[in-house]
């Protein structure tokens, strides 16, 4: 209850999901959800642009070594 009353106080302060209360998650998302449909960005838009399969990401990308990455690309995927 004390952690409760604690976390209801610092609303301010930042906070690792795990230990935020609920209500200031909730506020954080919509705070995130009106700055995004300000900037004119749809939070939930209806299509996302793939632009290669599961099977080219691996046949492609499946050679870099663990925490290596290529900074002049971009790819989306969705599965």
């Amino acid at each position: 209850a004390a952690a409760l009353q604690n976390a209801k106080e610092n609303k301010n302060a930042p906070a690792d999901d795990e230990d935020i209360d609920p209500t200031q998650y909730l506020e954080n998302r919509l705070k995130y959800l009106a700055t995004e449909k300000r900037k004119g960005k749809n939070p939930y838009p209806h299509k996302f642009s793939v632009t290669l399969s599961i099977e080219q990401y691996i046949k492609e990308y499946g050679s870099l070594n663990d925490g290596q990455h290529l900074d002049d690309v971009s790819v989306s995927l969705a599965g």
